[in-house]
């Protein structure tokens, strides 16, 4: 869950900061030596980062490789644009680096402490490492510069939902959706915090709603799966995630969930085979185990 939102909010913060001009596309290694170009190696890093998420070893440890080199060229070339540093960040993140992420979040929190995304994918590592207090103050950092925003107050409720305070992450889900009657992941948090309260029927209502409104996100697939496990539905649960695991095919959570479900209705042949792609997921993010790592 954490990885997939630092890395949807670190590429949309790209794709915002780039110059409308610079669309020329992601130059061929040859052409990239010749380029004094900061964002020529951004793109190219992002390029990269999307080839290493579907390869297999070795050519997957080859390109990460190459992730780091073409954005630590960025960030050689022009040491004070903020973008660079997240990035930088989100990839540190994605391969369980989380000290080298946070240290990169905050070089890009002291460039530009007014962007609320930043706390929030630091607050995500920073949740990861089970520093809830400094996870809360960044969380509360992003809301209080953006408190209109639907994202960072869902954003905090997933923080609430993690450390089980489920209160508070329905009162954060239900002011997102004040803001924005449309806003699927509100829906779908709050379905998730009503689960954890033992409300399922109306957990369901609203992970029903949240999957109507974007049913192409996995994440509302996979959280309606959890809401279908906490009843004791796990062939539904198997089902929402066999959808979550086609839209988002390379999250070791997936697999897990899926092979947990596997495992309540006997299917012990495909209880292992998840929990076996799950574990060479995890190994490609630097996880040396295949346990579930909680927040």
């Amino acid at each position: 869950m954490f990885k997939r939102f630092s890395m949807v909010h670190a590429k949309r913060m790209i794709v915002g900061a780039l110059p409308k001009n610079r669309d020329r596309g992601i130059p061929d290694s040859a052409q990239v030596i010749t380029i004094n170009d900061a964002d020529f190696y951004l793109r190219r890093a992002v390029a990269l980062e999307a080839h290493w998420w579907i390869s297999k070893f070795p050519e997957g440890h080859r390109l990460i490789e190459e992730v780091f080199e073409n954005i630590n060229k960025a960030i050689t070339i022009n040491p004070k644009d903020p973008v660079y540093y997240t990035y930088r960040g989100s990839i540190y993140a994605r391969t369980q680096q989380h000290d080298k992420a946070i240290a990169d979040y905050n070089r890009a929190i002291e460039i530009d402490e007014l962007d609320p995304v930043i706390y929030i994918i630091r607050g995500l590592s920073l949740l990861v490492q089970k520093q809830f207090d400094q996870a809360l103050m960044d969380f509360n950092e992003a809301v209080r510069l953006e408190p209109e925003n639907e994202e960072t107050l869902y954003s905090r409720g997933i923080f609430y939902c993690t450390v089980k305070q489920f209160d508070m992450a329905i009162k954060d889900c239900n002011t997102a959706i004040k803001i924005s009657p449309n806003c699927a992941k509100a829906y779908a948090y709050r379905g998730l915090a009503l689960s954890g309260l033992g409300q399922h029927k109306d957990a369901l209502i609203d992970c029903n709603k949240a999957i109507k409104i974007d049913p192409l996100c996995g994440t509302i697939h996979e959280n309606r799966g959890r809401v279908y496990f906490n009843m004791e539905l796990y062939r539904k649960a198997v089902k929402d995630y066999n959808r979550a695991i086609k839209i988002w095919p390379h999250d070791p959570e997936m697999y897990l969930n899926r092979g947990e479900a596997y495992q309540k209705i006997g299917q012990q042949k495909k209880t292992a085979e998840d929990f076996k792609r799950a574990e060479e997921l995890y190994l490609k993010q630097g996880v040396r185990t295949g346990v579930r790592q909680e927040a």
